[in-house]
């Protein structure tokens, strides 16, 4: 992990994690999902209380009829700030952006993906054979 000072939001400090393991909960919960070979990995960055987070999931073998991916926020990530009146079982606390690809070299599917409550992280993709997938969330941490 790396720090910086410097004059980014009024002197705040800059943090980025660095390419670390993704060890997250993973559910691809409709269709077959994908399987073989792994490389799951993610990073983020801090600018003040301002988080981006990108989560890549990489398999050697595709999954089949694959529609909903929920992972939970990676160990060691900047707690999600929860908005006021926000509760258990609430909609969409912060957008996100996902791509799903069906081989290495493929045009990707766009999902709509965001953040649920505190610690779900979602993507809804058009029904694919996915081989892996690229997530990003901005949101903010107490």
């Amino acid at each position: 992990m790396t720090v910086f000072l410097g004059p980014v939001m009024g002197g705040a400090p800059s943090v980025d994690s660095g390419i670390q393991t993704y060890a997250g909960t993973i559910n691809w919960a409709t269709g077959t999902p994908p399987s073989g070979s792994t490389s799951h990995q993610y990073r983020w960055q801090r600018v003040g209380s301002l988080i981006h987070l990108q989560i890549f999931l990489y398999y050697s073998v595709a999954g089949a009829s694959n529609t909903l991916l929920a992972l939970t926020l990676p160990t060691g990530a900047p707690s999600i700030q929860q908005w006021t009146g926000k509760t258990a079982g609430s909609l969409s606390q912060y957008p996100g952006d996902g791509y799903f690809f069906t081989a290495d070299a493929a045009t990707p599917a766009r999902a709509q993906t965001y953040i649920r409550n505190t610690n779900e992280l979602l993507s809804v993709v058009a029904s694919g054979a996915y081989k892996h997938c690229l997530t990003s969330y901005t949101y903010f941490t107490a």
